[in-house]
């Protein structure tokens, strides 16, 4: 029996997943896991089910639900032992007890030297979370601390895994991740601190102090507080460009432990991935092309599914923002490279690397251009798709432009720093208008009528109609929504921190399916009459059937998808390197023509 509470709260027996009942009984379940193998007594458990307020028939129902979990459980499990009742856990039938094991192994490697195997370690422990803790029971009343607490513990091991990456050597790999995380958690001395050393490593002197004079500023207006002395001594140590801040630690002894995590094997391993999928990995460039391809070499191949012989690739420096299809080409953004790849959807060869300012985040494609939103610098590029010159940089006056959307309601970028959209003139590159909506827009879908917004911190989406400017509905979708697609009769919404994937009904603004998927769901597209879910930290595509808003596929990458992009008959992924590996970036092609369409509506979609 496998007792889950880092993500919803699941139990699976016999490989079945367990009826758990309501959220009461499924609050008093939790509350007995988390004190596994102790006895809890039947106040507290009334105290965790209720909250201060029991009803007079609580002891009653209380015995009802204890009931209901012996039969379902096992009177083995569930036992009654004054003065309350204490439930049975084998050794490593808890996720928690895993996590707990991985992290106190990385500190071991850690006091070894082995930053790089805590790293690993690290990845792992993380890889096991499926969203917040008990994220089905957070607002019970006598869970939300225990809840809060679990999550305490899963942003101190990432801070931990970038502790060791960094003592690793590593700096510019990881910029995309801490801007992410630091809007995220804007108070996390910790993270900021992690951010600087990364920006400074990549190059980026300035941003790194920028990065730390923001935090002292959040401080200062939200708690009246300054930055710790870690902190001072680090902005110290980048303006006297301290050599210290370069120190690269090789891992401890000389043999590399296996990573928990599936790993391409060779060319037969990613030829089976899936029956029907065509997909794209790494080998080394030269004279090593015969040899077999793993997850840590440096250039792109595709594998023909029918054929099995490779035929495009498509190498990337580092982990991509943004993956866009349009005009014959597949568009990359790359923030850390501040570039845009062109690579030829027949060949999957690059064509080009577009240099354009800032980091860019966003990408959309017309008939005629491609649109880069760009953070930093507040800039929206202008590439011509039959050439790729870039034509235009548009300033938009300190915005941070953190997505951007095209179609026939026009040409939009989201401003997460004014909490705003911009329509811009595709023809002058002028703003046409700014609609305020407030909050932290971090992604954009427009249709032929509308925009629909998700907002990173607030866990909604809003539908703004585009002539007026007006609020249509807004939707609760769940926790860091960070990417939209759209079909006919559908908005699909990515949620980072829940790891689910939500489905909104366009005529009503309404929720009607929440899927849950991998950890840390970065993009989201339609292709093949299929719903795909590119899950950052769990390495995997979700496939979604929108017939029944069931997965019917998950999909190792061999590294870790970030964005996700479809053009005619395939699925382009933008994967960074494995979790054990930092060897920059992938493309993953996997061809979707041999799939049974699903949906003609989301067919002719994509």
């Amino acid at each position: 029996m496998e007792f889950k509470v880092l993500g919803p709260l699941e139990v699976v027996a016999g490989g079945r997943q367990v009826a758990l009942g309501g959220p009461k009984q499924r609050a008093l379940l939790a509350l007995l896991v988390l004190h596994r193998n102790e006895v809890v007594a039947r106040d507290r458990q009334i105290e965790a089910v209720w909250g201060d307020l029991p009803p007079a028939g609580a002891s009653r129902s209380l015995d009802s639900y204890i009931s209901r979990l012996r039969a379902q459980l096992g009177t083995e499990r569930v036992v009654r032992k004054a003065p309350g009742h204490l439930l049975r856990v084998e050794p490593g039938e808890l996720d928690l007890e895993r996590f707990e094991r991985l992290v106190e192994g990385a500190a071991s490697l850690r006091e070894r030297g082995d930053a790089a195997g805590a790293a690993r370690e690290l990845r792992d422990a993380l890889a096991l979370w499926r969203g917040p803790a008990l994220a089905d029971l957070r607002y019970e009343p006598g869970l939300s601390s225990l809840a809060d607490e679990l999550e305490e513990r899963r942003l101190h091991a990432l801070e931990q895994r970038l502790d060791a990456d960094l003592a690793s050597g590593e700096g510019a790999t990881l910029v995309a991740e801490l801007h992410h995380l630091v809007r995220t958690y804007p108070s996390r001395e910790r993270m900021v601190g992690h951010l600087a050393l990364a920006l400074y490593r990549a190059g980026r002197q300035a941003d790194a102090l920028a990065a730390l004079a923001d935090l002292r500023q959040h401080l200062a207006r939200e708690f009246g507080l300054a930055p710790g002395p870690a902190l001072r001594e680090l902005e110290r140590q980048i303006l006297q460009h301290d050599s210290a801040l370069d120190l690269r630690v090789r891992p401890a002894g000389g043999v590399r432990r296996r990573s928990r995590r599936i790993a391409l094997g060779g060319v037969a391993a990613a030829a089976v991935i899936a029956a029907s999928l065509a997909v794209v990995v790494l080998a080394r460039s030269g004279h090593d092309a015969g040899r077999p391809v793993t997850e840590t070499s440096s250039r792109l191949l595709s594998f023909a599914v029918r054929s099995g012989s490779a035929q495009a690739e498509a190498p990337l420096h580092a982990l991509p923002s943004a993956v866009a299809a349009g005009g014959g080409s597949v568009w990359v953004a790359e923030p850390n490279a501040h570039d845009v790849l062109r690579i030829d959807r027949a060949t999957g060869n690059v064509v080009d690397r577009i240099p354009v300012r800032g980091q860019p985040s966003g990408i959309a494609v017309d008939e005629s251009s491609v649109w880069v939103a760009s953070t930093l610098t507040g800039t929206l590029s202008r590439i011509a798709v039959d050439t790729g010159n870039v034509t235009q940089t548009i300033n938009l006056g300190g915005a941070d432009a953190t997505a951007v959307a095209v179609g026939k309601a026009g040409l939009w970028v989201a401003d997460s720093t004014d909490g705003a959209l911009l329509q811009i003139d595709r023809e002058t590159g002028e703003t046409l208008r700014t609609v305020t909506l407030g909050g932290s827009p971090t992604a954009l879908a427009v249709t032929a009528s509308a925009i629909w917004v998700a907002d990173h911190d607030t866990g909604q989406v809003s539908e703004i109609d585009a002539s007026s400017g007006r609020r249509i509905a807004t939707a609760d979708v769940g926790g860091g929504p960070a990417a939209i697609a759209v079909a006919p009769g559908a908005v699909w919404v990515a949620n980072s921190l829940d790891a689910t994937a939500a489905r909104i009904d366009p005529q009503t603004g309404a929720v009607v399916a929440v899927v849950a998927v991998g950890s840390d769901p970065s993009d989201i597209t339609i292709a093949g009459g299929s719903v795909w879910v590119a899950n950052q930290d769990s390495g995997t595509l979700s496939r979604i059937d929108p017939r029944t808003n069931r997965i019917t596929a998950t999909i190792p990458t061999g590294g870790q998808p970030a964005a996700i992009g479809a053009s005619g008959a395939a699925l382009w992924v933008g994967t960074g390197p494995a979790p054990h590996t930092h060897h920059g970036g992938t493309l993953v092609l996997a061809t979707t023509a041999h799939f049974p369409s699903i949906d003609p509506a989301f067919q002719n979609a994509a």
